[in-house]
């Protein structure tokens, strides 16, 4: 992903959660491992 704001887009249409409650969830976490 080239920014953080297409990122997030692609994010919520995936989830459908938020990027920053699930940031908060996982305390930072970066490797989330949802098969990007």
């Amino acid at each position: 992903y080239d920014s953080e704001a297409s990122f997030a887009r692609a994010f919520k249409r995936i989830t459908n959660v938020s990027p920053g409650v699930v940031r908060r969830t996982i305390s930072g976490r970066t490797d989330m491992n949802f098969g990007f």
